[in-house]
C-alpha cells in the first residue's frame, strides 16, 4: 500500500483525535482501546518518516511498520552512488578504528610490562598466554620488537631440549626465523 505522505497525514489524522490514549496498568483494554494505541503509533510513525510530499511511505506487511521509500531524487542516482557508503563515512570509521587501535597498542605495552618475568608452570598456560597476547597485536596492528635483532616479531610457544615446559620465543616470518628461547616471560618488550 502506498500513499502521499500530505493525503495520510490529512485523511489519517482527521479520523481519530491527536489526544493520545493513556491507561493505567489495571484497566482491561478494549478493542477500540488498542485500535486508538495502534492509530496513535502509526501516526508518531509516520510523521518521523515524513520529509516532504515527494516522498512516499509503505506499509511492511510484516512488521506493521511505516517505512519511508525513497524520493524521486534519490531514485534518480546511479545505484552504485546510493548504495555506497560516502567517502566521509568512511574516513570517519578508519579514524575511530585507529583510536582504538592506539589506546589497545598502549594498553597492549602495560600488560607485557606488567607480564614481565613472570613464570608459568605448565606448557598449556604459556601457550594460553602467547596466544592471547598474539590476538591483542594483531587487533592493535602491532608486532612485538625482537631484542636479539631489533625486527618485528611474533611471540610463540614450543619445546626445547632443556624446557619440557616450553619456552618463549620470537618468530620471524619474513625471513623465517625463531630468536630466543627463556622459561619466564620475556623481560622489557616494546611493540613496533
Amino acid at each position: 500500500m502506498r500513499v502521499p505522505v500530505q493525503w495520510a497525514k490529512e485523511n489519517l489524522m482527521a479520523k481519530k483525535s491527536d489526544k493520545k490514549p493513556t491507561f493505567s496498568g489495571s484497566k482491561r483494554l478494549s478493542s477500540d482501546d488498542i485500535s486508538d494505541v495502534l492509530h496513535a503509533r502509526m501516526i508518531e510513525r509516520m510523521q518521523e518518516l515524513s520529509r516532504g510530499d515527494d516522498r512516499y511511505l509503505t506499509l511492511d506487511m510484516y512488521s506493521g511498520e511505516f517505512v519511508q521509500l525513497p524520493s524521486i531524487e534519490e531514485k534518480r542516482k546511479p545505484r552504485a552512488e546510493r548504495d555506497s557508503p560516502s567517502a566521509e563515512r568512511i574516513d570517519v570509521l578508519i579514524a575511530n578504528l585507529e583510536l582504538i587501535q592506539t589506546s589497545l597498542r598502549t594498553k597492549t605495552q602495560q600488560l607485557l610490562q606488567e607480564l614481565s618475568g613472570k613464570e608459568y608452570d605448565t606448557l598449556e598456560a604459556k601457550r594460553e598466554v602467547v596466544s592471547k597476547i598474539n590476538r591483542l597485536l594483531s587487533a592493535a596492528d602491532a608486532r612485538i620488537e625482537c631484542p636479539n635483532c631489533g625486527e618485528p616479531a611474533s611471540l610463540r610457544c614450543a619445546v626445547t631440549g632443556n624446557a619440557k615446559d616450553g619456552a618463549f620465543q620470537f618468530e620471524h616470518h619474513r625471513p623465517k626465523t625463531v630468536h630466543g628461547a627463556k622459561t619466564r616471560f620475556p623481560e622489557d618488550l616494546r611493540l613496533s
